[in-house]
């Protein structure tokens, strides 16, 4: 029998390739932080992430949504997956690590640490800005307060407008957030329109988007993909090829820039699902799809370990004679050390929860 060309993009079933764009999404975050330079434009991993988690979430909310339990199962099972790991680092940063490193500044942190209990400190750093020095080692967990205040409010959304009412529903509020987050970036600071939550609503609306279209209109969906990819990625590569600013600041990106990624990513999404292409290939191999499994790990772990430990090795690296071989040395290094805490944290800390989501199927 002939194969499909595409797989079946409203399936419920988490397909392989979704775990290579994890993995490529971690894989640039973690090039921008540990290598920077030509890669630090590689902060558009986390676009990615808001793309595929509005994904993957609506997804399955779409097919519970006539579910006896949907709200207890979905909330239980969102809550044996992200909480443990989360307050784990939370402890580790603010009691544990002050313990034992008397050197190290937390003060910031310990004052502010309400903020981030509440998974609300996207907002604190939007209004107040970045902390400083050794008190930004858990600033990345701004996206991850974002993306539990989408999972607190979208299930409602979802629950409520079904089917084209929901389709309608998402694209008017996508296009409310889009305009929302325009109008801020013009009037907040540094970093506000970066990590305030309806600026960065696009990106996991139109994951949203992407998965109930897909339940509704899939052939029209995967046309608008393949027409949408080429033109907004010679965008972006002109925008980074072009331009001196490589950071989340530019111009474009905090303006109609984010809202161009989110649409290339949902695009990508899509695309992902066809068969027996470069893509698909591409994610399909066993480096990426580890990853993307140890993803939420590797995330929550990296930034702490490059701040805390860099600096100390890249001193003791500094008989080599080539200062780019030491920033690849540091960087294998600490890829290693981040890799091998988050192997033990999940197989340790996170999977005996996650083996408890069962119960809430």
């Amino acid at each position: 029998m002939k194969s499909r060309p595409w797989d079946n993009i409203s399936e419920l079933g988490f397909q392989s390739q979704i775990e290579g764009l994890r993995g490529m999404a971690i894989l640039f975050i973690l090039l921008c932080h540990y290598v920077g330079n030509a890669f630090s434009v590689l902060w558009v991993g986390v676009d990615l992430f808001f793309v595929l988690s509005g994904f993957l979430i609506t997804r399955i909310l779409l097919r519970k949504s006539r579910d006896e339990h949907y709200f207890r199962n979905f909330y239980l099972r969102r809550t044996l997956r992200i909480f443990p790991l989360y307050y784990f680092a939370l402890v580790l940063v603010l009691f544990i690590l002050p313990s034992v490193m008397i050197s190290l500044d937390i003060s910031y942190l310990r004052e502010k640490q309400a903020w981030f209990w509440l998974y609300m400190e996207n907002w604190l750093f939007a209004f107040e800005g970045w902390p400083r020095e050794t008190n930004i080692i858990i600033s990345h967990f701004w996206s991850l307060a974002i993306e539990e205040q989408y999972y607190l409010m979208w299930p409602l959304v979802v629950y409520f407008l079904r089917n084209r009412v929901g389709l309608l529903a998402v694209v008017t509020v996508l296009l409310a957030g889009i305009a929302l987050g325009l109008r801020l970036s013009g009037t907040l600071g540094n970093p506000g329109f970066y990590t305030i939550t309806f600026a960065r609503m696009d990106s996991l609306l139109t994951g949203s988007f992407v998965a109930v279209a897909a339940m509704l209109r899939p052939e029209t969906l995967k046309l608008a993909a393949r027409r949408l990819v080429w033109p907004l990625a010679g965008i972006i590569i002109g925008v980074i090829t072009t331009s001196s600013d490589l950071s989340y600041s530019n111009r474009f990106f905090s303006t109609i820039g984010y809202t161009v990624l989110a649409v290339f990513f949902g695009a990508v999404v899509v695309l992902s699902f066809r068969q027996n292409t470069p893509l698909r290939r591409l994610l399909d191999c066993l480096p990426l799809k580890v990853l993307g499994r140890y993803s939420y790990g590797l995330y929550v772990f990296h930034f702490p370990v490059y701040w805390l430990f860099r600096p100390a090795l890249m001193e003791s690296l500094s008989v080599l004679n080539a200062a780019w071989a030491a920033k690849v040395v540091a960087a294998l290094a600490l890829l290693l050390f981040t890799f091998a805490l988050t192997l033990f944290s999940y197989h340790l800390l996170e999977l005996p929860f996650l083996r408890l989501k069962r119960f809430f199927e």
